[in-house]
């Protein structure tokens, strides 16, 4: 990777990151995030996937004793099965929301207020 940069990887995170129709719709912002992209430095880029490869954090997300609701894009096809493992685990709400890659608070952001203003309605102390 270091000879040839991260060039070659650029175009499929970022239709991993958004999905191809919210890049298609927005060509300004895919533009800055594949440069983003390409100027990450790969040792910074592998080195980040191999600190969340090894993330240990499922001990610490059992103890949490507040009620949750996780959101996934459902275009995020590496996270999808692991947040509905997860969700389940933790007897929690699942949204996945249609059409959304990996950040869909970017390219559905109304969906994603949708699901916060639910949860946030569903578990708010009564006055």
């Amino acid at each position: 990777m270091r000879e040839r940069g991260i060039a070659p990887l650029a175009a499929p995170t970022a239709e991993r990151w958004f999905g191809s129709a919210f890049l298609a719709a927005h060509p300004a912002t895919a533009g800055a995030l594949r440069d983003c992209i390409n100027e990450t430095d790969p040792e910074g880029f592998v080195g980040c996937a191999r600190a969340i490869q090894g993330l240990a954090y499922l001990d610490g997300v059992k103890r949490l004793q507040v009620p949750l609701t996780m959101i996934v894009g459902a275009l995020d096809q590496l996270l999808v099965q692991p947040m509905t493992d997860l969700a389940a685990m933790l007897n929690c709400r699942l949204a996945i929301i249609s059409g959304a890659g990996h950040l869909p608070q970017v390219d559905h952001p109304d969906e994603v207020d949708a699901v916060i203003d639910r949860h946030l309605r569903a578990f708010a102390p009564s006055t």
